[in-house]
């Protein structure tokens, strides 16, 4: 399967050495401690808990825990009520009402229940669990303290766990062999052989709890603080979430005929070198232009002095003609200050004094995206599938370009319905590393809309099974 093309068209004060200050101010709990032990005085809120938990055996519960500020402490737990208990944990502290909404709305079947059930359900799978050897998340060792003690305060309710009277396995689309071996020596040690089932998942039923860095630790990320737990937090979710999304993708909905086209055909990036240290990427005429055009992109991205930057942008551009690196700071200055219109003509005056510049291809694609002509798009890149045959005399590109350039024909082929087409810039985003330090801005659009492209398909896909099931 080639890249289909259809070309109809990101002093102190000073104090004495003496003397010794004690500071009057309480100590500063930090969100483990804080839950440990003020997370119960905390009035509770609402509680959610997935509709179809009965029919799946899954529940995906949020317990809220309200501050007077607003905000709001949570804990989520995916219980597997057929066999392992409390599969995954996770908790949020002192979190603004507006990103707890986003992390909630990650499941759409959410409704509320009352405290009692969600406390039953997950003390009652992680006691049935113990039973047969399973012990709850580790970082149950912290959220339980979000929940209310397990005592005869709470009402007991009799509710079934296991599957037809014994444990079952589901084996999920994260778990690897060693997982799954492990987990059938303890059910074969604990119940008995015979005594307990193993079936496999269709969809995978993790994917939308699973720990957002349990592999990249957000101190290990060299980010920001709160860059890294804001923004860049909610995209590492996606990253993980896009990850899975595609494993069940290409087991559910791809043929082995459609799977032996895709590894055959050439991969994007497969013809150039991507490497930092390209020289080509603005093609600046001399050190004093990349220098000026450094600092224009820390006034906009860091210091965020839009205002300025539009001021030095513009007197960049008179100063050096011919450079058109510096209407990207015009662009992203307008767009940050949501100055959509005078954003817009930037991009269209760039693409009439240099239409062959990539990053100026780039932003014009994004603006006919935009407007929902994603039929031109291809026409900005002459029908080119990569790089390399839109700019044949060039053999090493930047991340950046190649970010920018990925990023954009991925959303075209989802706009256009060609998941196919779309994973191949995906597979060469992650094969590059781009996301590492694209990811968060010029790629997050891109992998949030194959997310959501491929969910659509399989929800379409499982409700025609559906369909087929009731009719036959």
């Amino acid at each position: 399967m080639q890249v289909q093309w259809k070309l109809s068209h990101v002093k102190r004060n000073d104090m004495s050495k003496n003397n010794k200050v004690v500071s009057m101010k309480p100590a500063k709990l930090n969100p483990e401690n804080y839950i440990k032990t003020n997370a119960r005085i905390l009035p509770i809120g609402n509680c959610w808990l997935n509709n179809d938990w009965q029919e799946s055996g899954l529940a995906h519960i949020i317990i809220e825990r309200l501050h007077k500020t607003g905000n709001i402490t949570f804990g989520t737990y995916l219980v597997d009520l057929y066999c392992l208990g409390l599969r995954d944990t996770y908790y949020e502290f002192n979190t603004d009402p507006d990103d707890y909404e986003d992390e909630k709305s990650i499941v759409s079947t959410l409704e509320k229940c009352d405290y009692a059930l969600a406390h039953n359900i997950i003390y009652g799978a992680i006691a049935y669990a113990e039973d047969y050897g399973f012990k709850p998340h580790k970082d149950f060792s912290i959220s339980k303290f979000i929940l209310e003690e397990d005592d005869d305060d709470i009402e007991l309710m009799e509710l079934e766990f296991g599957l037809n009277g014994k444990p079952c396995y589901i084996i999920g689309a994260n778990d690897n062999e060693a997982k799954i071996k492990q987990v059938i020596a303890t059910l074969t040690r604990t119940a008995g052989e015979g005594n307990f089932e193993v079936r496999e998942d269709d969809l995978d039923e993790e994917f939308l709890l699973d720990r957002i860095f349990d592999e990249e630790p957000i101190d290990e990320l060299g980010l920001d603080s709160h860059f890294a737990s804001e923004y860049q937090k909610q995209t590492q979710r996606y990253l993980k979430i896009y990850k899975k999304i595609s494993k069940v993708y290409d087991d559910y909905i791809r043929t082995a005929e459609v799977k032996a086209i895709i590894k055959q055909t050439p991969r994007i990036g497969d013809g150039y070198k991507i490497s930092k240290d390209c020289k080509d990427q603005h093609d600046f005429d001399n050190p004093e232009q990349e220098k000026e055009y450094e600092f224009l992109t820390k006034l906009v991205l860091e210091e965020e002095d839009y205002d300025m930057a539009i001021k030095v942008a513009y007197e960049a551009l008179d100063k050096y003609p011919g450079q058109p690196a510096f209407y990207n700071i015009l662009n992203f200055a307008y767009t940050f200050m949501e100055e959509y219109e005078r954003a817009e003509n930037i991009i269209l005056e760039a693409c009439t004094r240099y239409p062959d510049y990539l990053y100026t291809r780039v932003h014009y694609a994004n603006l006919l995206l935009s407007s929902g002509r994603e039929d031109e798009i291809l026409q900005v890149f002459n029908g080119k599938p990569d790089l390399d045959a839109l700019y044949p005399d060039r053999k090493i590109f930047h991340p950046g370009e190649a970010a920018a350039f990925y990023g954009i024909m991925c959303r075209y082929f989802i706009a256009t319905d060609n998941i196919d087409s779309a994973d191949l810039y995906a597979d060469a985003m992650f094969r590059f590393k781009l996301l590492d330090d694209y990811g968060s801005t010029v790629l997050r659009p891109a992998i949030e809309e194959l997310c959501e492209a491929k969910m659509n398909k399989l929800t379409e896909a499982t409700k025609d099974d559906a369909d087929s099931d009731v009719s036959g």
